[in-house]
């Protein structure tokens, strides 16, 4: 999952390639962009992630673009690894952070489908952090881990859930563990889960 958060920091220069734009205001500091679409690619040409709304506005004033229906599509090696889905998003040309608000949905083309569920995610490009935020939840079909929040740091890949966290967990014979912790951190590498908690971790088993 690496390549989901290996992405290049000169996101915003390309915002305004490949759109149908029409201005909308006297002024023109605003611009209303139909079918926006935005194609990112490494210096070797392979395509890292691909935005696309069916209707944005720009505010050339202040570099904020606000787009309907949000799709983010991540690539390795050119196939489709994660998508990204949002009611909206806002992105902040100056700083370089975007924040994609409800129905978050970020589905893992691999196998096993996981799938994690937020109302609001936040990406701070710079930094190359990622926060989730409201009913947050990751999903495949061994695993059931839900919590308030979540953070990643692209460089641990590994993501942090935190206050409080419910965890189920189902093996290969069918027998199911539920896990109550104040963290949990969750491995995109080897899928694991390690807990954390300042009091003792509840554990039930169910068979």
């Amino acid at each position: 999952m690496s390549k989901f958060y290996s992405l290049i920091p000169f996101f915003f220069i390309f915002l305004i390639s490949s759109c149908d734009v029409k201005t909308t205001s006297k002024s023109y500091s605003k611009l209303k962009i139909n079918n926006f679409k935005l194609n990112q690619f490494s210096n070797n040409g392979e395509q890292l992630y691909s935005i696309t709304s069916p209707i944005s506005t720009i505010n050339q004033r202040q570099q904020i673009y606000n787009l309907d229906k949000t799709i983010i599509n991540f690539f390795d090696n050119n196939k489709l690894k994660y998508t990204i889905n949002s009611d909206t998003s806002t992105l902040f040309n100056d700083e370089k952070k975007i924040i994609l608000e409800g129905n978050i949905r970020i589905i893992d083309n691999a196998e096993d489908k996981t799938i994690i569920n937020a109302e609001k995610f936040i990406w701070d490009i710079d930094k190359s952090k990622f926060q989730l935020n409201g009913n947050v939840s990751l999903n495949n079909k061994f695993i059931n881990l839900k919590s308030s929040k979540a953070s990643l740091n692209k460089k641990t890949n590994i993501i942090e859930f935190s206050n409080p966290v419910s965890y189920k967990y189902k093996d290969n014979n069918n027998e199911e563990y539920n896990i109550s912790s104040e963290n949990a951190y969750y491995n995109l590498k080897n899928n694991k889960v390690i807990f954390n908690s300042s009091k003792r971790v509840k554990t039930k088993f169910a068979y």
